[in-house]
């Protein structure tokens, strides 16, 4: 018999008393984050909350029903907080961080490698051009409840410049607005400027990375927006058929849980 607590997901609840007689205990979410100055969507107005205490008092839900579940949560207090022999752990540490290098690289999918350009062989490129926004750009940052701060994010283009060196040219070759949750931003920089840049350091390089993908903008990875297009979004697409123009030593890495068209 499972003796621990059970939690919606935000806004899982809909019903009181299929709620209160089907086993949840703590409710999460509902109509708002429970942060809101309004009276509708407040706490009390929980499936579990006044609309509960009102079926308690009238005797339509026992009253072992809400002791059940407050044996429940006050157990999994005793087990955690309150429990001052459970181990202490370690967060954040440098082992965590190589448990998560060694996740993502038994993650990466490679989709085609014509020739065997991959892995590149330092000793024949001396000038290695790296374009693109997700090179740089933060994914632990937005996408609503995947949000996260973590102590340590090595970017590809950290990684690269520590493996490469001075070899590396970087241009950021397009560009997305800050994340935002539930609404897209457009960036405020110059989405032709950047590709020019880009194209003229492509056209320098021995070899090009191009690292895109989607992010964690709305409409992008991210919950509660949809995609608009299976395109690459931000002008990719049309970037990297102008790089693949001046230069045909070209590896596409895209960074994306979502499926995307790729015409070039």
């Amino acid at each position: 018999r499972f003796d621990g607590t059970v939690i919606t997901d935000w806004g899982g609840a809909h019903n009181t008393m299929q709620a209160a007689l089907n086993g949840l205990d703590i409710e999460m979410g509902t109509g708002t984050d429970g942060m809101t100055r309004s009276v509708k969507n407040a706490y009390d107005n929980y499936y579990l909350a006044l609309p509960f205490l009102d079926e308690l008092k009238k005797g339509t839900v026992p009253e072992s029903v809400v002791n059940d579940k407050a044996s429940r949560i006050l157990r999994m207090i005793f087990r955690t907080a309150m429990n001052s022999k459970r181990p202490i752990g370690s967060f954040a540490s440098p082992e965590h961080a190589q448990v998560a290098r060694k996740v993502a690289e038994e993650g990466i999918v490679l989709l085609k490698n014509t020739g065997n350009l991959l892995p590149l062989d330092a000793s024949k490129y001396q000038k290695i051009a790296v374009i693109g926004e997700n090179a740089t750009r933060k994914m632990s940052a937005g996408g609503g409840s995947s949000n996260l701060k973590p102590h340590l994010e090595i970017s590809p283009l950290k990684g690269l410049q520590t493996k490469y060196g001075s070899k590396i040219n970087y241009a950021m070759g397009y560009a997305s607005g800050p994340p935002a949750y539930g609404r897209a931003i457009p960036s405020k920089l110059n989405s032709d400027s950047l590709r020019t840049e880009a194209v003229k350091v492509a056209a320098d390089a021995d070899v090009v990375i191009f690292v895109g993908g989607l992010n964690k903008n709305h409409n992008q990875d991210c919950e509660g927006g949809d995609r608009l297009s299976y395109n690459l979004p931000f002008g990719q697409d049309q970037l990297l058929n102008e790089i693949l123009k001046v230069n045909k030593n070209v590896v596409v890495v895209l960074i994306t849980g979502n499926a995307v068209a790729m015409p070039w």
